[in-house]
């Protein structure tokens, strides 16, 4: 997809100079109305991705727009429990082959994970690519 195909990716580069140098990587961008949760990585380890892009996602915040950014990690584990923040995550289960997680939730976190009709669940699935399954002791 060309940055001119995908509007949040091209306002970033317009906005956020690490994102237009190349300094910070876009890994993955999973929109839906009005809410989006992006994936960024730095190639240089002083400069802190999620910071860099941070005033971007403040700005939009101001417009209507939630911006969600997620430290990109290979580890699928590790990446979904970022992702499902604010939730608190007690185990995430993974399936390569299926391409398929179980996340387990600390008490009470439901619908933390979940958000506003399993948005934020449904966001996250699509920014890696696998799909989530929500265990928690209240479901």
């Amino acid at each position: 997809m060309s940055d001119e195909a995908d509007p949040v990716r091209w306002l970033l580069m317009q906005a956020v100079p690490e994102v237009a140098s190349g300094v910070v990587e876009i890994k993955a961008i999973a929109h839906e109305r009005w809410k989006s949760k992006i994936a960024v990585h730095s190639c240089d380890q002083n400069v802190d991705p999620v910071r860099a892009c941070l005033e971007f996602a403040k700005e939009q915040g101001q417009k209507g727009h939630s911006i969600d950014l997620i430290r990109w990690d290979e580890r699928v584990e590790t990446f979904i429990s970022e992702a499902m923040a604010p939730a608190e995550i007690a185990e995430v289960v993974v399936d390569h082959s299926l391409r398929r997680a179980i996340v387990t939730l600390a008490k009470d976190h439901a619908w933390l994970a979940s958000g506003r009709g399993a948005r934020n669940c449904r966001l996250a699935s699509q920014l890696f690519g696998y799909e989530i399954e929500i265990v928690s002791p209240n479901l």
